[in-house]
């Protein structure tokens, strides 16, 4: 896999709905959230578990071969200065759909993961208390590997053992 998750997230998310890429992005506590009326995405990298890990050995290059199988998940917020509800439900219906789309399969495809539906849609308003911003989180997870290759010394002699008996 060549890119990170997160990115081909924020990618999959911008395309199938239309929201240009400069509204979807990557949580990071210096982000200010636009004030205006339209909507935006943020996508927060949540919780991750190994799901397996490998070694092997390639003969042709004498390489060692490590690979590691993760479960990511990523939390989807999609959030609009609006009372309308409806808006921001429908926009994380789409978000839900973009991951089953053509598009995501194709992107899946390429880069060697999958997408899984992990949790139930929250209203985020609901839990804060009356807020003038209308916020729904859905979450995708994300299983991917990872793979890396490195020098490895191989042991394929040992060294002849002596034995001394003294009398």
């Amino acid at each position: 896999m060549t890119t990170d998750p997160v990115f081909l997230v924020c990618d999959i998310v911008a395309t199938f709905t239309g929201i240009p890429a400069d509204r979807v992005v990557i949580y990071d506590q210096s982000y200010e959230a636009p004030k205006d009326d339209l909507p935006y995405v943020i996508v927060m990298i949540g919780n991750s578990r190994t799901i397996s890990k490998s070694r092997g050995f390639d003969p042709e290059t004498d390489e060692q071969v490590l690979s590691l199988v993760k479960s990511q998940d990523y939390d989807i917020r999609a959030a609009q200065f609006t009372k309308n509800v409806e808006d921001v439900q429908d926009l994380i219906d789409q978000i839900e759909l973009a991951f089953i789309s053509q598009y995501a399969l194709e992107v899946a495809e390429l880069n060697e993961l999958s997408f899984y539906r992990a949790t139930e849609t929250l209203d985020l308003p609901a839990i804060e208390g009356p807020r003038p911003i209308t916020r729904k989180q859905w979450t995708v997870n994300v299983q991917y590997k990872k793979t890396k290759k490195s020098a490895a010394p191989i042991f394929d002699k040992f060294t002849n053992q002596e034995v001394k008996i003294e009398s």
